[in-house]
């Protein structure tokens, strides 16, 4: 799942969207969600 969120960010923003990513546990997320992506976006 992680993998396609990484993917969409390329499709859409192509090379300039390859970034780097980490990841922490949790025991739950807000409406079962799967998964949480935050992002930083620099507009120059």
């Amino acid at each position: 799942m992680i993998n396609g969120a990484s993917d969409l960010m390329v499709a859409v923003f192509g090379d300039i969207g390859r970034h780097a990513r980490f990841a922490i546990g949790c025991g739950s997320l807000p409406f079962n969600a799967a998964v949480e992506v935050d992002a930083l976006f620099a507009i120059t």
